[in-house]
């Protein structure tokens, strides 16, 4: 038998885990295997970050549950508690981060006791290397789930714009032409002069293909307004050429932006852990257009921040042309949560 074996531990938790900014009621239920005296029984509570990045275990509540006392052998022991977690990460499992929380329960053995399990260890040839480290202490470690029961979401008005510009990969497509008709004239390159030509040609099609689309469109301007605890409205403003759209898709991201330093050289990564709702505008009778957006339903960590992880939301909008051409703007904006 282990050290882990001597003691079982079970929680009875209110939701099916803890609250944050809420007293969780708590039932601690103990079963020893033995006859236990103890000096101090504590109760601690702790999260841990892990996936591409990780961090230590960061242990923010303790409360003691007993002191001074005994367990008999089989019988079933009963602790009513109150745990208050304030603001705190709530549990969360993303693409390449994970939040995970335990609840801990520590039990210092009196030295009676004590001695009867090293006893117990010594005698058992394959747990004599528990018997090196054990320190007379107990530690049970359970996962559980944060959750927040009063969270919702909320935007401050805001006003941001977009400027497109088409010239970028033109400027490189010509760049890279010319570049090769130098190194072809030069005879540095002759035999793989294809690869930069291709490469300069496509930048060049591309350019030219949202110059035509949306690099007609100049500037775009958002408009964020709160609606209401459910909704926001958001308004787009085209500046030119706005009878060339023929429809507009409009929707929002969550994302979570993480920064690995596992290796020599870091490496930072984005994915999406959130999509909303998407509304389509097929009628443009002016510049102006605005459409309502619903807050996510569930509970996402966009108040979690450390130096390499961030979330953060980004508005999409797919734009279709009458000349048949697409294009897509992405522009980050200021979705909060609100206590």
């Amino acid at each position: 038998m282990a050290v882990n074996d001597y003691i079982k531990v079970f929680y009875e938790l209110e939701e099916n885990g803890l609250l944050t900014n809420h007293d969780n009621q708590v039932r601690i239920v103990i079963q020893s295997q033995l006859d236990i005296g103890f000096e101090n029984v504590t109760c601690k509570l702790g999260y841990q970050i892990q996936g591409l990045t990780h961090s230590n275990i960061t242990k923010l509540h303790g409360i003691i549950v007993d002191q001074n006392k005994s367990w008999k052998k089989g019988q079933k022991y009963e602790y009513d508690k109150t745990i208050t977690l304030e603001d705190a990460p709530i549990s969360f499992r993303g693409n390449n981060v994970n939040v995970l929380w335990w609840l801990y329960l520590e039990v210092e053995l009196d030295q009676n006791s004590k001695s009867e399990i090293q006893s117990s260890l010594f005698k058992d040839i394959a747990l004599v290397n528990l018997l090196k480290s054990f320190d007379g202490k107990h530690e049970n470690k359970n996962l559980i789930l944060v959750q927040n029961a009063t969270y919702k979401y909320g935007i401050d008005d805001f006003s941001l714009t977009y400027t497109i510009s088409a010239y970028i990969q033109l400027v490189i497509g010509i760049f890279i032409l010319i570049l090769s008709v130098i190194l072809f004239v030069g005879e540095i390159i002759k035999k793989h002069i294809w690869i930069p030509i291709l490469a300069g040609i496509g930048f060049l099609g591309y350019g030219i293909y949202e110059k035509i689309g949306i690099g007609t469109l100049k500037k775009v301007n958002f408009k964020g307004i709160y609606e209401d605890n459910e909704n926001f409205n958001l308004q787009i403003t085209v500046e030119k050429n706005f009878k060339k759209i023929r429809a507009a898709t409009i929707y929002y991201q969550i994302k979570e932006e993480v920064i690995d330093n596992r290796g020599t050289t870091s490496t930072t990564r984005t994915s999406t852990i959130f999509e909303s709702q998407n509304k389509t505008v097929n009628s443009f009778s002016s510049n102006i257009f605005d459409v309502s957006l619903p807050y996510p339903k569930n509970d996402l960590p966009l108040d979690f921040y450390r130096s390499h992880i961030r979330y953060y939301s980004e508005l999409v909008i797919e734009f279709e042309f009458h000349n048949n051409t697409k294009g897509r703007l992405r522009q980050e904006f200021p979705l909060k949560k609100a206590y």
